[in-house]
């Protein structure tokens, strides 16, 4: 079971989030990035902070990456948190720039998150 008070301290004590923090979250939908968007939907208030998150359609996946992005955005709703959604077509990017996949989605994310 999540202990609240003993997180938040932790957090606090490590300066890893300070009070009246914005933070953007990366979700995809998978257990390990729901879970921390919902723990710190549950410090949020306790830390003083503010909570977006991103989520990235690389174009790689088809109908399983249109529901994870739906899943993400109806959690944040019910969460009342801010959502962005971006779609790349990374598989384009990759050969348009002369990148492997996995370096033109890191670099489609890093524009995403910046620009929020």
């Amino acid at each position: 079971m999540l202990n609240i008070d003993i997180l938040s301290r932790f957090i606090e004590n490590n300066k890893l989030i300070e009070k009246e923090d914005r933070v953007i979250l990366g979700v995809s939908g998978g257990a390990d990035s729901v879970c921390l968007l919902h723990t710190l939907c549950k410090l949020q208030k306790a830390l003083e902070i503010r909570l977006f998150v991103v989520h990235i359609n690389h174009g790689i996946r088809g109908e399983e990456a249109s529901r994870d992005e739906n899943y993400v955005k109806k959690f944040c709703e019910k969460l009342d948190i801010c959502f962005f959604s971006f779609h790349y077509d990374i598989p384009r990017i990759a050969k348009d720039l002369k990148l492997s996949e996995e370096e033109a989605g890191r670099k489609m994310r890093y524009e995403a998150f910046e620009s929020v």
